[in-house]
């Protein structure tokens, strides 16, 4: 799990549904991201799904992506595929985002850009609590909780 560092930020890239697995995006956290990217390729299969079924399904993903955003305290740009066949679901969320507002941007059309204002800053003293509470809970987290404990102390 690379973090990359750029000339804007340092970022933490996990893909499609490693959405699911919150160790990877706290992992990204605790090894210096200071924002999260998440490539990914989601569409309905089946033409005869109904309109609901879709945004329930859509839904549950946006769920999780924000939840990766928020626990990390860290802002999370989703590319998602842009396919002939239905609505492209890139956006971009703030770790803020709370409330009836959950999106920066959010893509509306087949294929579109987006852009917004993201606020990067690492949060040092979100990721030392992380690590007080649960950084025993995984090897790979404990490694790298030890090295951000030592720097904080």
């Amino acid at each position: 799990m690379p973090v990359f560092e750029t000339r804007h930020a340092r970022v933490g890239i996990y893909i499609c549904a490693d959405k699911r697995c919150p160790e990877i995006s706290r992992l990204l956290n605790l090894r210096g991201a200071s924002i999260l990217f998440q490539p990914t390729n989601y569409y309905c299969r089946d033409k005869c799904i109904t309109q609901p079924e879709v945004r329930r399904t859509y839904e549950g993903k946006f769920a999780a992506q924000r939840s990766r955003s928020m626990e990390n305290a860290l802002p999370l740009v989703v590319a998602n595929a842009g396919r002939k066949e239905y609505t492209n679901n890139s956006c971009i969320l703030a770790p803020t985002s709370q409330g009836p507002q959950r999106f920066l941007a959010r893509a509306t059309r087949k294929e579109q850009l987006l852009v917004a204002d993201v606020e990067i800053q690492r949060n040092r003293s979100f990721s030392a609590t992380f690590v007080r509470r649960v950084g025993w809970l995984f090897e790979e987290l404990a490694v790298e909780a030890h090295k951000v404990r030592r720097s904080i102390v």
